[in-house]
Parts: structure tokens; C-alpha cells; sequence
């Protein structure tokens, strides 16, 4: 697609000159594109502005740098571009809540907020799918009874082969299921766990392999994924990439709705306050 293949050029353009003193228009000649169509399509495509991308892309590459060498906090301010340390802090302090030095000390391991380059893959996929907006929804609470499986990251793309696992344990015990869900835990200690189950209203048998759990009512905003679920992943960056520019709150745990009708059709569900 011609427009994602003009966005990408862009951001492999920004990867290679974020350390020279570049304009949107520059981005916009790397794209192709005139300056006002070029701010339309990568905002329409992205929900970034250019310079909203350019100034998150430099800030993460800072973070990085004070994460992972003694350059002084000046000398990075400069070297990427920012006109003053006064105008670095502010703009790192509205990305990572607080002052570069006082982040290094305390906070320098926490990448919740960083936001890496953008993927041509991922660009693809939020082009190709229109259901993506996210929406204001209230979620009834849940009863469920599943199994809970430690993950070494939030997404883990072994989730598919722990459905069909869960299904195959239904099917042993004669239980029927309509909608499966998965609920995604980050504990504290940012531990990762997936729990994978469904409401099952019959006369629940003894000694299963399953556990229950309970997720009360409350607000959310849903993204549908409409793919294969390989690509589930590039949902999460567009949820993450949202919360971003929202100013969601990380979150501690999230829902995934599987239809077992609707092949490839997936509700994500992130708690929210309203």
C-alpha cells in the first residue's frame, strides 16, 4: 500500500536523523508527500503527529542513554537536537512523569512509557483495520474458571495453543462454552500471568484442572482485532501507542474476548476511569 510504504519512509528517515536538527518538511520529503497531505496521512494513519513522533522518538532514545551510559544530561539534550536542558526536561518530565535525573536514579528499568520506532508490519495492520477506534464501554463482572499460565512478557504469542489447550480440558469434562476469555496480569513484581477461561453455567464438575476467577464490573475501552492472532501483538502496540496519547493509566490487567464463531475476531478490554 502506497501510503503505508510513505509513512514507513519517514520513519526509517527520523531513525536515521534523530541526532541532526531535521524539519516535518524534511519528513515530508522522505515520504513523498506535500507538507500539508503528509501531516494529514501520518496522523490519520499513526494518531501521531509528526513532531509529536519526532520529539517521543528522541526522548525514548535519551531514556535509553541515561539508562545505559554516564553521558551527562546536557550533553544528551544537545546532542538530540533540544534547544536548551530547561526544554529537554520539560518534555522528558511530560513523558516520564518526572526529571531525566531523578528517572535515571529511581525509574531508569520501567519502560512502560517508552515507545519504540513504528514496525512497517504494524503500520500495515492499524492501515488495514478499521475497527481499531477504541470505545467507551461498561463490562458486567465475570465469573470464570480457567487455567492460569505464567508468560514471560504481556504478550505472548503461544496464547492460541493455551485456548485450544483450554478447550481440549472442556471437552474432557463435557462442558460447553460460548465466548472464551483471556485475562492478562501484571503483578507488582512485573510478573506476567495469562489466564485463560469462560463462564460456565452447568453443574461444574469435581476435579478439574480449573480455577476460578472473578473480574468485577467496570469501565473500559475496547479495541476489536479483527486477524490472524499472530498479529494480536501489533493490537497491544496500538493499546499502548493509545495510552500514550490519552494519558491512560497503565494497566494491571486486561480482557481478551475470543469468538468462537467469528474466527480471527478479538475484543480487547483495558480498565479505565471515567
Amino acid at each position: 500500500m502506497r501510503e503505508v510504504d510513505a509513512i514507513y519512509n519517514a520513519v526509517r528517515y527520523v531513525e536515521k536523523h534523530l541526532r541532526d536538527d531535521i524539519t516535518i518538511g524534511d519528513m515530508a520529503n522522505a515520504a513523498n508527500y506535500s507538507l500539508y497531505h503528509f501531516c494529514r496521512l501520518f496522523n490519520r494513519i499513526t494518531r501521531f503527529t509528526p513532531y509529536e513522533y519526532l520529539v517521543r522518538r528522541r526522548i525514548d532514545v535519551a531514556a535509553e542513554e541515561l539508562r545505559n551510559s554516564n553521558k551527562k544530561i546536557i550533553e544528551i539534550a544537545f546532542d538530540l537536537q533540544f534547544n536548551s536542558p530547561e526544554s529537554f526536561i520539560r518534555a522528558f518530565r511530560r513523558v516520564y512523569k518526572s526529571a531525566p535525573g531523578v528517572w535515571k536514579k529511581q525509574l531508569g528499568d520501567d519502560q512502560e512509557q517508552s515507545m519504540p520506532a513504528f514496525e512497517k508490519e504494524y503500520l500495515y495492520y492499524v492501515c488495514n483495520n478499521v475497527s481499531l477506534k477504541p470505545k467507551h464501554v461498561k463490562l458486567g463482572s465475570l465469573e470464570l474458571y480457567g487455567i492460569l499460565y505464567p508468560v514471560k512478557e504481556g504478550f505472548n504469542p503461544n496464547g492460541k495453543g493455551r485456548i485450544e489447550q483450554f478447550l481440549d480440558e472442556c471437552k474432557t469434562y463435557n462442558l460447553l462454552v460460548n465466548d472464551v476469555f483471556g485475562v492478562r496480569i501484571l503483578t507488582k513484581l512485573k510478573n506476567y500471568y495469562l489466564f485463560i477461561g469462560a463462564e460456565i453455567k452447568e453443574p461444574f464438575p469435581e476435579n478439574t484442572p480449573f480455577v476460578k476467577k472473578m473480574v468485577n464490573e467496570n469501565n473500559y475501552i475496547r479495541i476489536a482485532h479483527k486477524g490472524a492472532f499472530e498479529t494480536l501483538r501489533f493490537l497491544y502496540q496500538y493499546e499502548k501507542y493509545c495510552r500514550i496519547l490519552e494519558m491512560w493509566k497503565p494497566w494491571s490487567y486486561c480482557i481478551e474476548k475470543y469468538n468462537l464463531k467469528k474466527s480471527g475476531t478479538i475484543e480487547l478490554f483495558v480498565p479505565v476511569k471515567i
